[in-house]
């Protein structure tokens, strides 16, 4: 009788990476992301400092992330770690912890969390994912800003109304 090899495969693997809206999770385990997104809009008041926002006052993010490992041949410890590059080309450490990977090489690890970080400008803001220094994916992640008007749009369109008549 031949002697069955036993076959490496490498791991662990990243199934899913996504910015969403919400998660669901049921009892079974099988977990959902709602509302996938790869941007958000910040809509500033007009009553807002002129200065807002900027470097020294940023606006905040607090975007959920959805992250799916599979263990393959490489379950326990790992180290991951998110590194925000904004459109400047800064980069900052946004979040560094520890995951454990389930025995089984279909296995693994479903991470939700909560991405918080500071926004200035807007543009692309890339979220590299590192697993034990390696990076696994990038996640772009588009901020617009925009000021809103002093004049209600109501009033506005009376006023433009007004001038032509």
């Amino acid at each position: 009788m031949a002697k069955k090899k036993n076959r490496k495969f490498g791991g662990p693997f990243l199934a899913a990476a996504v910015f969403c809206d919400s998660f669901l999770e049921d009892t079974s385990g099988k977990i959902s992301a709602v509302g996938i997104l790869d941007g958000c809009s910040f809509f500033i008041s007009p009553d807002a400092p002129s200065d807002v926002p900027s470097k020294t006052h940023p606006a905040l993010i607090n975007q959920n992330i959805l992250l799916i490992f599979r263990s393959g041949d490489a379950p326990g410890k790992h180290k991951l770690k998110f590194v925000v590059e904004q459109p400047d080309g800064k980069r900052t450490t946004a979040l560094e912890r520890d995951l454990n990977l389930s025995e089984p090489p279909h296995g693994g690890v479903n991470l939700k969390t909560v991405a918080q970080f500071g926004v200035y400008t807007s543009g692309i803001y890339w979220v590299d994912v590192y697993l034990d220094g390696k990076r696994v994916t990038r996640m772009p992640l588009n901020v617009t800003f925009q000021r809103l008007s002093a004049q209600p749009v109501q009033d506005q369109e009376q006023s433009k109304a007004r001038t032509k008549g």
